[in-house]
């Protein structure tokens, strides 16, 4: 098992979009994975989850990996968590 905490970088937390991309990475991997916040906790394969974490900008995320790639997986969360997904402001 591993653990990694990182903050949220996007302007507008974590909502649909970002959760989408969230999933498409964890699905690529075979190891469980879990984001935990002072919200609550999420499975990472389940966008519904994610998004009822209401993950605001610079919030703190932990996210733990178990399994046979959970290296792997834990870096490209990681990467997903703190993307900036929103347009530039106009």
């Amino acid at each position: 098992m591993q653990q990694k905490t990182v903050t949220v970088v996007n302007i507008n937390g974590i909502h649909c979009r970002p959760s989408s991309a969230i999933v498409k990475v964890a699905m690529q991997y075979k190891s469980s994975m879990r984001a935990e916040c002072e919200n609550g906790s999420a499975n990472l394969k389940s966008m519904i989850e994610i998004i009822t974490l209401a993950l605001h900008a610079g919030e703190e995320v932990t996210i733990t990996t178990d399994g046979e790639d959970e290296a792997e997986a834990l870096t490209a969360l990681a990467d997903a968590f703190t993307t900036h997904y929103d347009y530039p402001d106009k």
